[in-house]
Parts: structure tokens; C-alpha cells; sequence
């Protein structure tokens, strides 16, 4: 184990800073832990990436579930440490530029491109009904226009003008 993180390579522009079981590298707006199994023997490794978006700081973990990425037992080779490293990397500027077009939607927390806003928008005036939910564990949402059950509950002017319609309803989720 201890072989192998002599070995990583610290990517051009990030500090690297090691303990017992973690390497980080940072920069000013990317963020990569990697997580040796102590239990393991050497041959699993979990990372978590985290970009700091416009919006403020991203991951790619789905909390509660799992890492932004494996290697080893559960994933890529790992031998493959400097190539998924320099991947992650990739991943969360790709993540940085996107972040930039991103649109809060009113009333949930969840933000979407303005591309899917009128996409979303036919789909509810067709009388279709769209969910937004959580990459891991937390709360999810569903709007229509018509009141689907007892639990929906009347949605913001603010949301229904976003989409382009009159009205909505808002389902909560239980995602877990």
C-alpha cells in the first residue's frame, strides 16, 4: 500500500498531502481523496472528487451510497491510479464548465440546464408529470399539473411560471 502512494504522481497544479490511509490532491477548485481499505491487503482504493462549481462545491460521491470512484477489488486496475486520477480531474473541470449554464429550480433544490427547463416545461403542459431526484439518499420530487395524490401539495407561482404553466404540484419523495 504505502509502495503505491510513493508511486502516485501528484498532478500538475495540486498539493499533495498524505496520512495513514488517504492521499489528497488539491487546487484552487478541485478537491481528490484517495481512500486505501486498510482491510484490504492493497487491493481496494475509493476516491472522492469534489469541484467547486458555480454554484459552490460538487461531487460526484452519491452520499450514503458510494464514491466518485474504485479501483482494485471493485473498480479500474490498480495500477491505473495516475490514469483514473488524471480522469477525475477531467471529469470535475468538465463539471466546472457545465456548472456555469446551470438554473436553480424555484421552490426544490435542484438545478437543471435551460435545455431541459423547456424540455421539462412540454412534458407537464402535455399533462405529463416530471422527477427530480437525489443521486444518493435524500429527497426526491414530483410535478404535474394535476393533484396526483392526498401527499401533493401546491406548488409556488414562482415554480409554475418557470415552467410555463399555470400551476403545479409537488410530491415529495422519500429517496433512501
Amino acid at each position: 500500500m504505502s509502495k503505491l502512494k510513493l508511486k502516485m504522481k501528484t498532478p500538475k497544479g495540486f498539493k499533495r498531502v498524505t496520512s495513514s490511509d488517504t492521499v489528497t490532491f488539491t487546487s484552487d477548485d478541485i478537491i481528490i481523496e484517495v481512500h486505501y481499505d486498510p482491510n484490504s491487503d492493497g487491493d481496494t482504493i475509493s476516491g472522492s472528487t469534489k469541484y467547486n462549481s458555480a454554484q459552490g462545491w460538487r461531487t460526484y460521491d452519491r452520499y450514503g451510497v458510494e464514491d466518485s470512484f474504485y479501483l482494485g477489488k471493485y473498480g479500474e486496475p490498480i495500477n491505473e491510479v495516475d490514469r483514473v486520477l488524471n480522469e477525475e480531474i477531467q471529469r470535475a473541470k468538465k463539471g466546472i464548465e457545465e456548472s456555469k449554464s446551470l438554473i436553480g429550480v424555484p421552490q426544490i433544490p435542484f438545478m437543471i440546464t435551460e435545455k431541459s427547463r423547456v424540455t421539462y416545461s412540454e412534458k407537464l403542459k402535455s399533462g405529463k408529470c416530471i422527477s427530480f431526484t437525489p443521486s444518493g439518499f435524500g429527497i426526491g420530487y414530483t410535478l404535474s399539473v394535476k393533484r396526483r395524490s392526498r401527499w401533493s401539495t401546491k406548488g409556488s407561482k414562482e415554480l409554475a411560471k418557470f415552467f410555463g404553466v399555470s400551476s403545479l404540484y409537488i410530491e415529495e419523495n422519500d429517496c433512501d
